[in-house]
């Protein structure tokens, strides 16, 4: 059994004329064109919502706008690798499990990991050409210990608290190394010969 639900436009949201012209281009009828816009709000996730709502008012955009340009970007993105690499892309963005589709703070970690490691490499192999070359900042050495990577580091206490402990580790280990041998116990005065 189907529900009616019924609302009304306000003229500076959309004209029914405005809804029209939509659904004509898409070729649907203005009620389908409704269920789309309705069903694509329902099934995001709050949290995508919230960010798209924040970008939308830091950038002094519409909700729509930044969707659009955000997927525009990707399809473009896609469309460039397939262009250059002539293979199809995979979409870790519509990645499916047993359970379904991972929900939006799995997926937007996973993601942001996966982004920043070549951005970290990038950026410290941009600070170790420069620290040959000039001062660096404190941030940008802060950067460079937290990685482990450059002068930066090796000039660091965090550097001489780490070898300290590799040190440490590496006597623990030479002083409990234990033979291990899948051979039967030797008798006295026996060999394996």
């Amino acid at each position: 059994m189907s529900e009616q639900i019924t609302f009304r436009l306000k003229d500076e949201d959309f004209t029914k004329k405005e809804l029209d012209d939509k659904a004509d281009e898409l070729d649907i009828s203005r009620t389908d064109l409704l269920k789309k816009a309705i069903e694509i709000v329902v099934r995001l996730d709050p949290l995508f919502i919230k960010n798209i709502d924040k970008i939308a008012e830091n950038a002094d955009v519409d909700f729509a706008d930044v969707i659009k340009g955000f997927s525009i970007g990707r399809i473009a993105k896609i469309d460039a690798k397939k262009e250059v690499w002539g293979a199809p892309v995979l979409l870790e963005e519509l990645m499916k499990t047993d359970e379904g589709t991972p929900d939006s703070q799995f997926l937007y970690d996973y993601l942001k990991e996966k982004y920043k490691k070549p951005m970290i490499e990038n950026k410290l192999q941009m600070l170790l050409e420069k620290e040959q070359e000039a001062e660096l900042t404190d941030e940008e050495k802060d950067f460079l210990i937290k990685n482990k990577k450059g002068q930066a580091y090796y000039n660091s206490e965090k550097f001489k608290t780490d070898k300290e402990q590799r040190e440490k580790f590496r006597q623990m280990k030479e002083n409990y190394q234990v033979e291990i041998s899948l051979e039967e116990p030797k008798g006295k005065g026996e060999s394996n010969d």
